[in-house]
């Protein structure tokens, strides 16, 4: 069994990756859920408002757990590449024509 332990030692990296991807990450959940589930723009509405309190509390759950990666270059490769992969689809969506 590889044992890998968590060290502080690259702690500026995967707080940058946290911050930064992890904004355009949860952006990105935010923009599919609000599609698939047919947000607008009306800030008024139920489903605009939910998607706008739950985007600080998706990008906590980044920030919090950008700390859990190995070192600071793998967590900007895996939120980042998640971060593209979802706002990949979302522009498939959006071109497929379900908003």
């Amino acid at each position: 069994m590889n044992d890998r332990n968590l060290t502080i030692q690259h702690w500026r990296g995967q707080l940058s990756a946290g911050v930064i991807a992890g904004a355009f990450l949860s952006t990105a959940i935010l923009a599919v859920a609000g599609t698939l589930c047919g947000a607008n723009a009306s800030p008024m509405a139920i489903s605009s408002q939910a998607l706008m309190w739950l985007t600080a509390f998706i990008w906590t759950l980044c920030i919090c757990s950008c700390f859990l990666f190995v070192s600071g270059l793998r967590a900007w490769l895996i939120l980042s590449g998640s971060a593209l992969i979802l706002w990949a689809l979302f522009a498939l969506l959006k071109h497929a024509g379900l908003s």
